[in-house]
């Protein structure tokens, strides 16, 4: 895999046009990973997005990309497309589905649950890429990084400061 210095994760057909639309979250030399369900719709639709967004783009496919073959989205303008999920730097798992069973020393980042409360949007193994939560906006991974760094700062303050109860026997 590419050393890439700051990819943007993005999930729907909607966060898409945004980036069409607006050009300003992803730079031609951006990679683009799209976590799965990247679009509703034909090939020609989804070659006119494709063609239209800057950088890399990486597809891993969701549960509504995969009625279609590797080769049907890579004809259709992905520079790279992976049926199952990918490691990246080591150490970071990019999926669709979360990887509910994943244990230290990876982090899980995935899309596919929506707006569903079940799912927080940052655990200290996963984070949820999924464009409700981040107002239809491509997530830089250096932010990513940064809430990962917040939220273990956070857990080792709360571990340094537990204080066990003291357990009463009943008389």
């Amino acid at each position: 895999m590419l050393e890439i210095k700051a990819p943007v994760l993005s999930e729907t057909t909607k966060v898409a046009r945004v980036c069409v639309e607006k050009d300003q979250y992803v730079k031609k030399d951006d990679v683009l990973f799209h976590l799965g369900d990247f679009c509703f719709g034909n090939k020609e639709m989804i070659s006119a997005i494709n063609s239209e967004l800057n950088g890399k783009k990486i597809l891993v496919m969701g549960n509504h990309d995969r009625g279609h073959s590797i080769k049907y989205y890579l004809d259709c303008g992905f520079d790279e497309v992976y049926n199952y999920p990918i490691l990246y730097k080591e150490f970071f798992i990019f999926s669709h589905e979360p990887i509910t069973y994943l244990k230290a020393p990876f982090i899980n980042l995935y899309g596919h649950i929506h707006g569903s409360p079940n799912y927080p949007t940052f655990t200290k193994n996963s984070v949820c890429c999924c464009v409700e939560r981040w107002n239809y906006t491509p997530i830089n991974f250096n932010t990513i990084l940064l809430n990962l760094e917040r939220l273990q700062r956070q857990m080792e303050t709360a571990l340094n400061t537990y204080k066990p109860i003291e357990l009463q026997e009943e008389k």
